[in-house]
């Protein structure tokens, strides 16, 4: 839903500026941006000492909050708020910390339509494991037979299939076609208005 690749690029080389790193590009961000901000930051440091990784991760936060620079894919707004009249239940799932997660759909002006958010706030295993998934049929009484995932990497769908829900790859965000095409999603999509025709 929102491209938010340069904010999180900006805070990672903020971070490796602190630490006398060189910067890094957006291309290589986006290859390592899905899983969490441990593995983004123990990446970008190319470190495992644990010590400094949570020193970083606490430089990054800080600054991404104040940072969040996040811009809507075309059609986003337009599309939730299509499902939002059909009265679709719709949650957002995230591997970013819950704060700027939440103040990024505020941002955004998304979070009006969005009935349940899980992000990174210590109490969720992050995709791609399922929890967040099966965390949210649990909280909306959702049938996992009538519930779609869409993500623009393989973390989400490979959570999705964990949790046994169908699947819906986007092919407009940080993974190429190529790649999501490898995680099997059941359905792939270029453009995020095709959603509306599934409902």
């Amino acid at each position: 839903m929102i491209d938010s690749i340069e904010g999180i690029t900006k805070s990672v080389n903020f971070t490796l500026k602190e630490y006398k790193h060189p910067p890094v590009g957006k291309e290589y961000v986006s290859t390592i941006v899905n899983k969490g901000d441990v593995y983004l930051l123990a990446s970008a440091l190319r470190t495992q000492d644990k010590v400094m990784i949570e020193a970083a991760i606490k430089t990054f936060r800080d600054y991404y909050f104040n940072n969040c620079y996040a811009v809507l894919y075309e059609g986003v707004s337009k599309m939730l708020k299509t499902l939002f009249e059909l009265q679709k239940k719709m949650a957002v799932i995230s591997n970013k910390p819950y704060l700027i997660a939440e103040r990024q759909l505020q941002l955004t002006g998304l979070i009006k339509y969005i009935n349940v958010l899980k992000a990174d706030d210590g109490n969720i295993k992050l995709k791609p494991h399922p929890d967040s998934i099966e965390q949210i049929l649990k909280e909306t009484g959702s049938n996992k037979n009538e519930t779609l995932i869409i993500g623009d990497s393989c973390v989400d769908i490979i959570a999705g299939k964990t949790a046994g829900v169908l699947t819906c790859g986007v092919t407009y965000g940080n993974t190429n076609r190529e790649t999501l095409m490898k995680a099997f999603p059941d359905f792939l999509i270029d453009d995020i208005r095709q959603l509306v025709k599934m409902f």
